[in-house]
Protein backbone atom coordinates (compact mmCIF):
# COMPACT_ATOMS: atom_id res chain seq x y z
CA UNK A 1 0.00 0.00 0.00
CA UNK A 2 1.17 2.85 -0.96
CA UNK A 3 2.13 5.27 2.19
CA UNK A 4 0.00 8.87 1.79
CA UNK A 5 2.08 11.77 0.36
CA UNK A 6 3.69 13.62 3.04
CA UNK A 7 2.49 17.01 1.67
CA UNK A 8 -0.53 15.93 2.99
CA UNK A 9 0.30 14.35 5.73
CA UNK A 10 2.30 17.72 6.97
CA UNK A 11 -0.55 19.88 6.32
CA UNK A 12 -3.31 17.27 8.25
CA UNK A 13 -0.61 18.00 11.37
CA UNK A 14 -0.42 21.58 10.94
CA UNK A 15 -4.60 22.06 10.42
CA UNK A 16 -4.53 20.34 14.66
CA UNK A 17 -2.27 23.08 15.98
CA UNK A 18 -3.32 26.28 16.29
CA UNK A 19 -1.24 29.02 14.67
CA UNK A 20 -0.80 32.41 12.93
CA UNK A 21 -3.07 30.84 9.71
CA UNK A 22 -5.90 29.93 11.73
CA UNK A 23 -6.03 33.07 13.28
CA UNK A 24 -5.80 34.78 9.76
CA UNK A 25 -9.24 33.14 8.95
CA UNK A 26 -10.36 34.64 11.63
CA UNK A 27 -10.45 37.56 10.12
CA UNK A 28 -12.15 36.44 6.92
CA UNK A 29 -15.13 34.86 9.53
CA UNK A 30 -16.00 38.14 10.60
CA UNK A 31 -16.13 39.91 7.09
CA UNK A 32 -18.73 36.22 6.54
CA UNK A 33 -20.58 37.65 9.78
CA UNK A 34 -20.38 40.87 8.89
CA UNK A 35 -22.31 40.04 5.37
CA UNK A 36 -24.81 37.32 7.59
CA UNK A 37 -25.57 40.64 10.02
CA UNK A 38 -26.00 43.03 6.74
CA UNK A 39 -28.20 41.29 4.81
CA UNK A 40 -30.47 39.77 7.53
CA UNK A 41 -33.92 40.22 7.06
CA UNK A 42 -34.41 42.10 10.20
CA UNK A 43 -38.14 42.55 10.99
CA UNK A 44 -38.71 41.92 7.24
CA UNK A 45 -39.98 38.59 7.53
CA UNK A 46 -43.66 39.18 7.09
CA UNK A 47 -43.21 41.83 4.10
CA UNK A 48 -41.73 38.73 2.34
CA UNK A 49 -43.71 36.38 3.27
CA UNK A 50 -46.47 38.74 2.18
CA UNK A 51 -44.88 39.27 -1.46
CA UNK A 52 -43.51 35.53 -1.69
CA UNK A 53 -39.79 37.15 -1.91
CA UNK A 54 -36.47 35.87 -0.79
CA UNK A 55 -33.94 37.24 1.26
CA UNK A 56 -30.39 37.35 0.29
CA UNK A 57 -29.06 36.71 2.65
CA UNK A 58 -27.53 33.53 1.57
CA UNK A 59 -26.05 34.46 -1.76
CA UNK A 60 -24.37 37.11 0.51
CA UNK A 61 -22.32 34.69 2.71
CA UNK A 62 -21.64 33.00 -0.20
CA UNK A 63 -20.32 36.28 -2.49
CA UNK A 64 -18.68 36.48 0.93
CA UNK A 65 -17.38 32.70 1.73
CA UNK A 66 -15.63 32.88 -2.50
CA UNK A 67 -14.28 36.20 -2.24
CA UNK A 68 -12.69 35.44 1.29
CA UNK A 69 -11.92 31.17 0.95
CA UNK A 70 -9.72 32.87 -2.91
CA UNK A 71 -8.22 35.58 -0.97
CA UNK A 72 -6.93 33.19 1.35
CA UNK A 73 -5.91 30.33 -1.35
CA UNK A 74 -3.82 33.07 -3.84
CA UNK A 75 -2.19 34.28 -0.40
CA UNK A 76 -1.62 30.68 0.85
CA UNK A 77 -0.11 29.62 -2.76
CA UNK A 78 2.09 32.86 -2.53
CA UNK A 79 3.54 31.98 0.55
CA UNK A 80 2.27 34.76 2.78
CA UNK A 81 0.16 31.91 4.57
CA UNK A 82 1.60 28.93 6.26
CA UNK A 83 0.47 26.28 8.93
CA UNK A 84 2.32 25.52 11.55
CA UNK A 85 5.31 23.24 10.95
CA UNK A 86 4.56 23.81 6.97
CA UNK A 87 6.98 23.83 4.86
CA UNK A 88 7.07 25.82 1.70
CA UNK A 89 6.72 24.29 -1.92
CA UNK A 90 10.26 25.25 -2.29
CA UNK A 91 11.75 23.22 0.25
CA UNK A 92 10.10 20.51 -1.05
CA UNK A 93 11.87 20.77 -4.53
CA UNK A 94 15.25 21.76 -3.12
CA UNK A 95 15.42 19.47 -0.06
CA UNK A 96 13.51 16.45 -0.86
CA UNK A 97 14.13 13.43 -3.09
CA UNK A 98 10.55 13.33 -3.89
CA UNK A 99 9.74 13.56 -7.72
CA UNK A 100 7.99 16.92 -9.10
CA UNK A 101 4.97 14.85 -9.79
CA UNK A 102 4.55 13.71 -6.36
CA UNK A 103 4.94 16.78 -5.18
CA UNK A 104 2.67 18.38 -6.74
CA UNK A 105 0.10 16.08 -6.23
CA UNK A 106 0.69 16.50 -2.97
CA UNK A 107 0.37 20.13 -3.20
CA UNK A 108 -2.96 19.91 -4.87
CA UNK A 109 -4.02 17.01 -1.92
CA UNK A 110 -2.83 19.37 0.57
CA UNK A 111 -4.94 22.27 -0.96
CA UNK A 112 -8.26 20.47 -1.29
CA UNK A 113 -7.57 19.67 1.99
CA UNK A 114 -7.07 22.69 3.93
CA UNK A 115 -9.53 24.66 1.67
CA UNK A 116 -12.67 22.32 3.13
CA UNK A 117 -10.99 22.49 6.65
CA UNK A 118 -11.86 26.33 6.08
CA UNK A 119 -15.32 25.28 4.65
CA UNK A 120 -16.24 23.71 7.97
CA UNK A 121 -15.67 27.11 9.58
CA UNK A 122 -17.35 29.17 7.89
CA UNK A 123 -20.04 25.95 7.68
CA UNK A 124 -22.20 27.60 10.96
CA UNK A 125 -22.50 30.57 8.53
CA UNK A 126 -23.67 29.20 5.83
CA UNK A 127 -26.68 27.11 7.30
CA UNK A 128 -27.41 30.45 9.05
CA UNK A 129 -27.74 32.01 5.85
CA UNK A 130 -29.61 29.08 3.78
CA UNK A 131 -32.17 29.01 7.14
CA UNK A 132 -33.40 32.26 6.93
CA UNK A 133 -33.01 32.53 2.84
CA UNK A 134 -33.86 29.02 2.16
CA UNK A 135 -33.15 27.36 -1.23
CA UNK A 136 -32.31 23.68 -2.89
CA UNK A 137 -29.17 21.87 -1.74
CA UNK A 138 -28.51 21.08 -5.03
CA UNK A 139 -28.04 25.19 -5.63
CA UNK A 140 -26.50 25.33 -2.73
CA UNK A 141 -24.03 22.47 -3.62
CA UNK A 142 -23.18 23.98 -6.71
CA UNK A 143 -22.21 26.82 -5.03
CA UNK A 144 -20.14 25.40 -2.40
CA UNK A 145 -18.61 23.33 -5.83
CA UNK A 146 -17.55 26.89 -7.16
CA UNK A 147 -16.08 27.75 -4.48
CA UNK A 148 -13.42 24.83 -4.28
CA UNK A 149 -12.52 24.67 -7.96
CA UNK A 150 -11.87 28.67 -7.92
CA UNK A 151 -10.13 28.41 -4.80
CA UNK A 152 -7.80 25.64 -6.14
CA UNK A 153 -7.48 27.88 -9.46
CA UNK A 154 -6.30 31.01 -6.92
CA UNK A 155 -4.07 28.94 -5.19
CA UNK A 156 -2.22 27.91 -8.15
CA UNK A 157 -1.86 31.73 -9.47
CA UNK A 158 0.03 32.25 -6.19
CA UNK A 159 2.09 29.36 -6.70
CA UNK A 160 3.38 30.76 -9.93
CA UNK A 161 3.44 34.66 -8.94
CA UNK A 162 6.03 33.35 -5.93
CA UNK A 163 8.20 30.94 -8.22
CA UNK A 164 8.28 34.00 -11.19
CA UNK A 165 8.82 36.74 -9.11
CA UNK A 166 12.08 37.24 -6.04
CA UNK A 167 10.89 35.59 -2.95
CA UNK A 168 11.82 39.10 -1.18
CA UNK A 169 10.32 41.66 -3.34
CA UNK A 170 7.41 43.97 -2.16
CA UNK A 171 5.53 43.00 -5.64
CA UNK A 172 4.24 39.39 -4.94
CA UNK A 173 1.79 41.78 -2.30
CA UNK A 174 1.15 43.69 -5.18
CA UNK A 175 0.42 40.92 -7.34
CA UNK A 176 -1.42 38.44 -5.47
CA UNK A 177 -3.56 40.88 -4.73
CA UNK A 178 -4.15 42.47 -8.15
CA UNK A 179 -4.82 39.49 -9.63
CA UNK A 180 -7.30 37.97 -7.69
CA UNK A 181 -9.30 41.89 -7.78
CA UNK A 182 -8.80 42.42 -11.50
CA UNK A 183 -10.43 39.01 -11.84
CA UNK A 184 -13.15 39.79 -9.84
CA UNK A 185 -13.73 42.90 -11.56
CA UNK A 186 -13.34 41.72 -14.93
CA UNK A 187 -14.98 38.19 -15.25
CA UNK A 188 -18.74 40.00 -15.38
CA UNK A 189 -17.78 41.83 -17.94
CA UNK A 190 -15.73 39.07 -20.20
CA UNK A 191 -17.58 36.07 -19.38
CA UNK A 192 -20.52 36.43 -16.62
CA UNK A 193 -20.49 32.76 -16.28
CA UNK A 194 -17.07 32.68 -14.56
CA UNK A 195 -18.25 35.31 -12.16
CA UNK A 196 -18.93 33.74 -8.48
CA UNK A 197 -20.65 36.78 -7.47
CA UNK A 198 -23.30 36.38 -10.67
CA UNK A 199 -22.96 32.66 -10.26
CA UNK A 200 -24.14 32.74 -6.53
CA UNK A 201 -27.13 35.39 -7.80
CA UNK A 202 -27.96 33.10 -10.43
CA UNK A 203 -28.14 29.61 -8.55
CA UNK A 204 -29.67 31.13 -5.25
CA UNK A 205 -32.14 34.36 -5.73
CA UNK A 206 -34.57 35.13 -8.41
CA UNK A 207 -32.89 37.84 -10.22
CA UNK A 208 -34.57 37.83 -13.72
CA UNK A 209 -31.25 39.58 -14.73
CA UNK A 210 -28.83 37.77 -13.79
CA UNK A 211 -31.10 34.66 -15.12
CA UNK A 212 -31.27 35.84 -18.47
CA UNK A 213 -27.20 36.50 -18.38
CA UNK A 214 -26.52 33.05 -17.43
CA UNK A 215 -29.32 30.43 -17.79
CA UNK A 216 -29.01 30.13 -21.44
CA UNK A 217 -24.83 29.23 -20.91
CA UNK A 218 -26.01 26.54 -17.92
CA UNK A 219 -23.78 28.86 -15.95
CA UNK A 220 -22.51 26.55 -13.10
CA UNK A 221 -21.01 23.86 -15.54
CA UNK A 222 -19.62 26.75 -17.56
CA UNK A 223 -18.05 28.09 -14.21
CA UNK A 224 -16.42 25.08 -13.28
CA UNK A 225 -15.30 23.95 -16.90
CA UNK A 226 -13.69 27.44 -17.00
CA UNK A 227 -11.88 27.04 -13.87
CA UNK A 228 -11.45 23.34 -13.70
CA UNK A 229 -9.68 23.63 -17.54
CA UNK A 230 -7.53 27.03 -16.25
CA UNK A 231 -6.23 24.63 -12.91
CA UNK A 232 -5.44 22.50 -15.66
CA UNK A 233 -3.21 24.48 -17.02
CA UNK A 234 -2.07 26.43 -14.62
CA UNK A 235 -1.03 23.08 -12.86
CA UNK A 236 1.29 22.69 -16.19
CA UNK A 237 2.69 25.37 -15.76
CA UNK A 238 3.79 25.01 -12.11
CA UNK A 239 5.21 21.65 -13.14
CA UNK A 240 7.08 22.70 -15.65
CA UNK A 241 8.59 25.72 -13.41
CA UNK A 242 9.27 23.49 -10.35
CA UNK A 243 11.32 20.61 -12.75
CA UNK A 244 13.34 24.15 -14.14
CA UNK A 245 14.24 25.01 -10.47
CA UNK A 246 14.87 21.11 -9.29
CA UNK A 247 17.43 21.18 -12.80
CA UNK A 248 18.67 24.38 -11.62
CA UNK A 249 19.91 23.06 -8.10
CA UNK A 250 20.68 19.64 -9.68
CA UNK A 251 23.09 22.05 -11.98
CA UNK A 252 24.40 24.27 -9.54
CA UNK A 253 25.00 21.35 -7.16
CA UNK A 254 26.93 19.46 -9.65
CA UNK A 255 28.99 22.37 -10.58
CA UNK A 256 30.03 23.17 -7.05
CA UNK A 257 31.20 19.81 -6.31
CA UNK A 258 33.40 19.62 -9.50
CA UNK A 259 34.92 22.73 -8.38
CA UNK A 260 35.56 21.25 -5.15
CA UNK A 261 37.80 18.28 -7.21
CA UNK A 262 39.54 20.76 -8.92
Amino acid sequence: MRPINPLVTETWQGLLLSGEAQVTYLGYLAAQALALIAWWPWGEIHRLLDTRAEPKTLVAVVIALGVTVSLYAIRAGGQEILLPGQRSLMEWVAATSLTVARILAGYLGAHLLQTLHLLMLSSPLLMAGFAVAGGTWASFAWCIAAVLVMATCYRLVGAIIFLLVEQDSPLIFVALRGVLIGSYAIAPFVCPAASQPMLSYYLLSEDASTHLALAGLQGHWVFVGVYGALSGLLAVVLYRLLSRKRRGLDGSHERRVAKESN
